[in-house]
């Protein structure tokens, strides 16, 4: 199913929210859009919270219910459009403030390939794969982040990990690396490339590229 249609099928999304319990199962390493496509594929899953920087890779609960409503920053819940759930009240988590010509929600989608849209202030739109960019926080190293452009030359050396903010971390652990340019949808694994200097940005859909603060 493409993710264009596992969104739609979850358009109530909560930005900061975990469904706290009622965990079916864990699903570690796929994409936001998929999470709601495995929950409907799953039976008796309802709902699912996804944790893009769970320590190691990301990590997607499918749920029965949604439980309760607890504050997590950097999480993102869904409910399964059609689903019955009676959700538990809760404490409504003080919403990051955006900027005022942007309406699109933290941690919602700013885009596909086709364009990036806006993202509200702190956050910075992060190609995942063609049909879905999401805005995301910038790692606190390196918080200027540019979508869908490449820093053309430069090249200190070739890694592959799991998230944007690591490779951040690389770079920042790397000797004479100043910025870099990470690809979550190269072929086959994401592509981090470290760079000893930002040069030039070129337009690479796709791409996302930082500096070091």
């Amino acid at each position: 199913m493409p993710p264009e249609r596992a969104v739609a099928r979850c358009t109530q999304q909560f930005p900061n929210v975990d469904f706290y319990g009622n965990d079916i199962t864990t699903i570690y390493g796929i994409q936001p859009g998929e999470c709601c496509t495995r929950c409907s594929q799953t039976a008796g899953c309802k709902a699912y919270t996804f944790v893009n920087s769970n320590p190691g890779q990301p990590a997607c609960y499918l749920k029965s219910g949604t439980g309760t409503r607890t504050p997590s920053v950097g999480a993102v819940s869904g409910i399964l459009t059609g689903s019955s759930t009676t959700p538990t009240p809760a404490p409504t988590p003080t919403p990051t403030p955006s900027s005022p010509t942007c309406t699109t929600a933290p941690y919602g989608t700013c885009g596909s390939s086709n364009g990036a849209t806006c993202c509200p202030s702190g956050y910075y739109c992060q190609p995942w794969n063609d049909t879905f960019y999401q805005c995301i926080q910038p790692p606190a190293k390196c918080s200027k982040q540019l979508t869908d452009k490449d820093y053309y030359g430069n090249d200190i050396k070739t890694v592959y990990v799991s998230l944007p903010s690591l490779c951040c971390d690389t770079c920042a652990s790397t000797a004479g690396c100043k910025a870099y340019t990470y690809i979550n949808n190269n072929p086959g694994q994401p592509v981090c490339y470290l760079k000893s200097a930002a040069g030039t940005a070129t337009t690479k859909v796709g791409a996302v590229s930082g500096t070091l603060n």
